[in-house]
């Protein structure tokens, strides 16, 4: 009985999707790390999906993989979205191409804003602010350090084929010693617009703790792709490596999925 239902909601799901406009060309925050500057319209319900997957090369070797990584996002108004995120952290340990361990949990989940503060006439500049705190559920919240993030969300255009993005933030961190830690996280990318629908990018992006001459810091690069299909669909693809350490012994890719709900009446 169960599964029936669950597949007649399925069902329903899909079938609002694919009877409603795709006059508005989705605007997601995936693949890069970076959030993107743009809000979600009004009465507009953003549903992101993706598949992330790290692994580390030094024994004991990790493979650490996210899925499913599920994002909400929801437009309050014109210039506020609420957000809700949840994923599944699949942790397994090898010795020798012999799984020794293996971890498997629920995330705590994240849940926020983000508000739009630049002016929506000007159309080569978006800039927006953030804040998302993890909540413990299902999970507690002591299995992760990351508790609060607050970003600042900037994006500029250059022309119709170039832009550039930006997020510079701070993370509220609690380390494994139950200690409060503050970190300096930054982003900055550039894209370009291949042709209708398909976006590429580079980007470099950083976490420092404070004080800022602490030796324990990481700085990454990115790139990827996204094309987005009839307005209303998003397929994203990201590769990324750690710059403090070989590419061969660390590397990561994100799969990602996206598409929206219209609550309005078209």
């Amino acid at each position: 009985m169960k599964k029936h239902l669950l597949t007649f909601g399925f069902l329903l799901v899909f079938q609002a999707i694919f009877a409603q406009s795709n006059d508005y060309e989705i605007a997601t925050d995936r693949p890069t790390v970076s959030f993107s500057a743009a809000t979600v319209p009004k009465n507009k319900l953003i549903l992101e999906s993706g598949y992330f997957r790290s692994t580390d090369q030094v024994p004991p070797n990790k493979l650490n993989i996210h899925f499913p990584n599920l994002f909400l996002r929801y437009g309050v108004t014109k210039r506020l979205e609420l957000r809700l995120g949840q994923e599944v952290e699949i942790s397994r340990y090898f010795q020798k191409n012999q799984l020794q361990s293996q971890n498997t949990f629920w995330q705590p989940m994240h849940l926020g804003i983000k508000y739009r503060i630049s002016d929506f006439e000007n159309e080569k500049f978006t800039m927006s602010a953030m804040w998302v705190s993890r909540i413990p559920v299902p999970s507690d919240l002591e299995k992760i350090t990351q508790r609060h993030y607050t970003k600042l969300l900037i994006q500029y255009n250059f022309n119709e084929e170039f832009y550039t993005f930006s997020n510079l933030g701070l993370d509220l961190l609690r380390n494994f010693n139950n200690e409060n830690e503050l970190a300096w996280a930054y982003t900055l990318g550039i894209g370009r617009k291949v042709m209708q629908g398909l976006y590429t990018f580079v980007e470099y992006c950083g976490l420092s703790l404070f004080p800022m001459d602490n030796a324990n810091h990481t700085h990454g690069l990115n790139m990827g792709s996204n094309y987005i299909f009839d307005n209303r669909y998003q397929f994203d693809v990201l590769y990324g490596m750690n710059l403090e350490r070989p590419f061969r012994e660390f590397y990561y890719f994100t799969l990602g999925f996206s598409t929206y709900l219209n609550f309005q009446k078209e």
